[in-house]
Parts: structure tokens; sequence; C-alpha cells
């Protein structure tokens, strides 16, 4: 009994993975370190 507007099995199986693994972190990590950087900021609070 799912809901109907979940994406496709392998599409959230790919996200699942890249989260598991750390890819999001890093992404998130690097997003982060940029945007302060940009804003004149140290890279870590």
């Amino acid at each position: 009994m799912f809901p109907n507007n979940l994406p496709p099995w392998g599409t959230v199986h790919y996200y699942r993975r890249r989260r598991l693994d750390g890819t999001w972190a890093r992404v998130l990590e690097v997003l982060r370190t940029r945007l302060r950087h940009a804003d004149g900021r140290r890279k870590s609070p």
C-alpha cells in the first residue's frame, strides 16, 4: 500500500546507494565549502 507518487524503484535505489556510500555527504560538503568561500567566510564555522 505504497503511495502512487513515488519515483520508479531504480531511481530510488540509485539515490539510496549514493547516500549509503557517502557520495551525497561529499557533494554537500563541497557545495557548503564553496558557498562559504563565496561569502568570504572560512571553510568551516
